[in-house]
């Protein structure tokens, strides 16, 4: 399951938003702390998803003064994850997922080998990472499926095309046009004109 971020509104989160995900932050800051260690303790390429899941965390909480620097630092150097705010919610919570299954899979390796009292730094820091990503996803997908509007939601554009969607389909030229070359008994090239010859 991939969530994306179309239907979502643009900009920085609500401050209803904030408040109902301000426990998600430190997750975040946790993020980056296992990343950077697992670069040392465990393989760099484990290390280096689960800093882009904080990339992606921090982009999310642009406007929170904990990531501000850090964002304005990071958005002012190279564009990672667009302009940030709501819109990389849905990449947050599924690279968080992503990573999530796969440090799964890779702990119960090490368990199943006999390795994890052999490396603990190791086990400690992927069975950290698993409980901040899972505690990350399952609490954004509330305020997700909130934020998140229905692909087939009406635009605000849409009196004015020419040819509107309705219920029943596409509605009447008289309706799209306001009325114009359309009646009733109307019959195409019907019209008198003057012959030429």
């Amino acid at each position: 399951m991939v969530l994306v971020s179309q239907g979502m509104p643009t900009g920085p989160l609500s401050d209803n938003s904030m408040e109902r995900l301000k426990y998600v932050r430190y997750s975040v800051i946790l993020l980056w702390l296992c990343g950077f260690s697992r670069m040392f303790v465990d393989n760099p390429f484990n290390g280096v998803a689960t800093i882009f899941a904080a990339v992606c965390g921090t982009y999310t909480f642009m406007n929170d003064k904990v990531f501000t620097k850090c964002y304005e630092f990071m958005a002012s150097n190279c564009v990672l994850c667009g302009p940030g705010g709501a819109q990389c919610m849905g990449p947050f919570m599924s690279i968080s997922l992503i990573n999530a299954i796969f440090d799964i899979f890779r702990f119960i390796s090490l368990i199943s080998g006999g390795v994890m009292l052999m490396v603990p730094l190791t086990s400690i820091a992927i069975l950290l990472s698993i409980i901040i990503q899972v505690y990350a996803f399952a609490a954004c997908l509330s305020v997700y499926k909130e934020l998140v509007q229905p692909f087939d939601a009406p635009l605000p554009y849409d009196n004015r095309q020419p040819f509107m969607q309705s219920r029943s389909g596409y509605a009447p030229m008289q309706e799209s046009m306001g009325g114009q070359g359309s009646g009733a008994g109307f019959v195409p090239f019907a019209g008198e004109g003057r012959r030429l010859g």
